[in-house]
């Protein structure tokens, strides 16, 4: 509905109509190695060096082969220097910052609160988008929200070490 991100769509593939959201959240979502019960840690060294395993390469080529346009299309049509994406998964700034080099990619990394953090995840938060995946968002105990947490902001601060220019 909105006309900015019609026109995205539509210089990117010839309308969103043209591309299949659910295979493409599957595809991202695989990248980032959704299955697993420790998908961070494992998704990481294959955005890294994506030649650890041929399939995952396969798979990385199509989806940055999806996000290519999509950031073309919003620099051209936004008239501005610079795209804000305020994606908090690591998976997808890693794919941005190690698979698109043509992107000058900067990031703010901006560390919230750990108690915040841990409180926010044992409350009952209503889920938007998808209904098929619940009427919540995922629940987590302290101890693993802390972990989470943890892992996060190391992923960030692994990021930055790559002279991937940031300011935390």
């Amino acid at each position: 509905a909105c006309e900015f991100w019609s026109k995205v769509g539509e210089r990117a593939f010839g309308g969103w109509q043209q591309v299949d959201g659910p295979a493409t959240a599957r595809l991202r979502d695989s990248l980032s190695l959704k299955h697993l019960p420790l998908q961070h840690p494992f998704a990481l060294p294959l955005l890294r060096w994506p030649g650890l395993s041929k399939s995952y390469r396969t798979r990385l080529e199509r989806y940055m082969d999806l996000m290519r346009p999509v950031y073309t299309a919003i620099h051209d049509l936004s008239g501005g220097r610079v795209i804000i994406d305020s994606m908090k998964i690591p998976a997808h700034v890693y794919m941005m910052a190690l698979q698109m080099r043509d992107l000058d990619v900067r990031m703010i990394h901006h560390v919230r609160d750990s108690r915040g953090y841990a409180y926010s995840q044992v409350k009952f938060v209503e889920r938007q988008g998808d209904p098929a995946r619940g009427e919540h968002r995922v629940r987590r105990p302290p101890s693993k929200a802390a972990l989470k947490w943890d892992w996060v902001n190391q992923s960030f601060d692994h990021l930055a070490a790559r002279d991937v220019r940031s300011v935390r």
